[in-house]
């Protein structure tokens, strides 16, 4: 399945509105390679121009 990762909570929660799905949350990681537990990864399916959505929410 291909999917789209997602950085930033504020986009995601559009996408969701929109109807999109998430079809998994990763933690980050930090610079080193560590796991940052306090920031999350959203996996979007790739489905229904996904990558025109976020292209459009993040150039506002």
């Amino acid at each position: 399945m291909k999917t789209r990762l997602v950085f930033k909570v504020n986009i995601a929660r559009k996408l969701v509105r929109m109807g999109y799905r998430i079809v998994d949350l990763k933690p980050a990681k930090t610079k080193d390679g560590k796991t940052d537990f306090n920031k999350s990864i959203y996996v979007f399916a790739d489905e229904n121009n996904i990558s025109e959505e976020i292209e459009k929410l993040t150039n506002k």
